[in-house]
């Protein structure tokens, strides 16, 4: 039975296109309308706080303007789009395989040379493992970085630590990026270790815009 097994069949692929405009700013995605029982495949859906964290960056477009961006846990990619309307270079990264494809699948569709995708597995991957590529498959090295985004990705309890792992990885190389967070608030559980974790790994955390169940936080880092 086993021998037979193919996950490949539970696997949905079967992609829609959705249409997202804020503001005159447009953008048109792949991605799933409902979630995968695999919570290592909610990358394949847009969720509330990736649609509030792209708003949150059209209306704050100067912040962004000719800067380099990372995206953690990017999923479909649409936060890491909407800054490329803005921004420099984006560098758009995921750990699972197959959200990666539909990732590159995005930026292809985007065809802007200015953004990047690779695989960065938190607490595991190391920043200067991360070969990042274009639709051209042209590579991009992080020499520099004015911002870490991304958009619910403290859900998990399990993925807090690794998250905060590789948030200080890349603070210490780039000390001077800015990290922001867009979070729903899904589990008491989640929220609690995301704002206890963080004094852990010296970051102070702070809510820099606010809706009902949604915060963007800004993460800095706590002095010595």
């Amino acid at each position: 039975m086993e021998e037979n097994f193919e996950p490949g069949l539970f696997l949905n692929t079967d992609y829609t296109v959705e249409k997202w405009e804020y503001k005159g700013v447009e953008e048109e995605v792949y991605c799933l309308k409902s979630a995968q029982t695999d919570f290592d495949l909610t990358g394949q859906v847009i969720w509330k706080a990736a649609y509030f964290l792209s708003e949150y960056i059209v209306d704050n477009q100067e912040l962004f303007k000719d800067k380099t961006i990372l995206e953690l846990g990017a999923g479909v990619g649409l936060c890491g789009l909407v800054a490329a309307h803005f921004a420099q270079t984006i560098v758009l990264t995921d750990h699972h395989d197959v959200v990666l494809d539909l990732l590159r699948r995005n930026i292809t569709q985007s065809a802007r040379d200015k953004v990047f995708t690779g695989k960065l597995d938190w607490g595991k991957t190391s920043l200067a493992d991360l070969n990042a590529t274009n639709h051209k498959d042209e590579a991009h090295e992080l020499k520099n970085l004015d911002f870490i985004i991304g958009a619910d990705i403290v859900f998990w309890p399990d993925s807090i630590a690794p998250l905060y792992i590789t948030l200080r990885e890349v603070k210490a190389a780039f000390p001077r990026c800015r990290i922001i967070i867009s979070a729903y608030s899904r589990s008491a559980l989640s929220d609690k270790l995301f704002l206890s974790k963080a004094k852990e790994f010296g970051f102070n955390v702070s809510v820099i815009k606010g809706a009902e169940m949604i915060n963007i936080y800004e993460l800095e880092t706590i002095e010595a």
